[in-house]
């Protein structure tokens, strides 16, 4: 199963915009993880909810990473939401 970035990215944009306003950057900070995925067919729920599972998120201060399972980690700095 392979996601592209184009499924990711307005997720991750969705994400930081609403983490922009200072009380809720602060409520984003942290290490996010996967937990499952719904809606997959029964086939292959086993293998999205790996993927899922793979999937982190990192907020630190400006600086937002995302991975995804067999891909590299990206970086970005999220101060440019503002």
């Amino acid at each position: 199963m392979r996601v592209r970035i184009g499924v990711i990215a307005p997720i991750v944009c969705l994400v930081l915009l609403t983490g922009c306003q200072k009380s809720n950057r602060e409520k984003l900070q942290g290490v996010w993880v996967g937990e499952s995925v719904r809606q997959v067919h029964d086939s292959q729920v086993e293998r999205a909810d790996g993927w899922a599972k793979g999937t982190r998120i990192e907020f630190a201060g400006n600086k937002v990473t995302v991975a995804i399972p067999t891909e590299s980690a990206r970086s970005g700095d999220s101060s440019k939401c503002t």
